[in-house]
């Protein structure tokens, strides 16, 4: 802190530098990503600070998975970019977390699976999304909402079947509020 402190002193600022890497280093080798993320962070993202960052961020990462933090495990990853396999784990995490949610949180599982594209078959648990979710809304009622998610599911499952039922059930419900 002292030398960041000087840093306008002479040789300071690479003293620093020298000083976080050091310590960064020391960190990642105790297995202490935290902390040698925190000194690392601090140096210019370039050559060997950049290397030993990417090393402690995929490997605190890692623990974050191990622990069961999947969550937490799969935004480091993410944040990493094509550093090794990282793409690929930060996947299949935000498919995992995915998978559980559906019955839960649907609309968290459909941004989810939107966000991952064409990985493994996202897509296809999409529509399951938008299809669940357009029958949550008919259950509670809420049919106009059904009726525009039905119709925007086009010829899946039997959502031309439900676009009949929201429609009457839409219309069903607009006579009873004249009343």
């Amino acid at each position: 802190q002292h030398l960041r402190l000087a840093q306008d002193h002479e040789d300071a600022p690479q003293r620093f530098a020298d000083a976080a890497f050091t310590l960064g280093a020391a960190a990642l080798e105790d297995g202490d990503y935290e902390k040698a993320i925190a000194w690392l962070e601090q140096l210019p993202r370039e050559g060997e600070a950049l290397d030993a960052l990417n090393r402690a961020s995929y490997a605190y990462a890692d623990s974050l998975e191990k622990a069961g933090y999947a969550e937490s495990a799969a935004l480091e990853f993410a944040a990493l970019g094509g550093y090794e396999d990282a793409d690929e784990r930060a996947d299949k995490l935000e498919y995992g977390i995915a998978l559980g949610e559906m019955e839960t949180a649907p609309e968290s599982a459909l941004l989810r699976f939107e966000g991952l594209g064409k990985y493994k078959d996202a897509p296809e648990q999409a529509q399951v999304c938008r299809y669940t979710i357009a029958r949550m809304r008919y259950d509670e009622g809420k049919y106009e909402d059904a009726l525009a998610r039905f119709e925007a599911l086009g010829s899946y499952e039997d959502a031309k079947l439900q676009v009949r039922r929201s429609r009457y059930a839409l219309a069903g419900q607009r006579v009873a509020e004249e009343k």
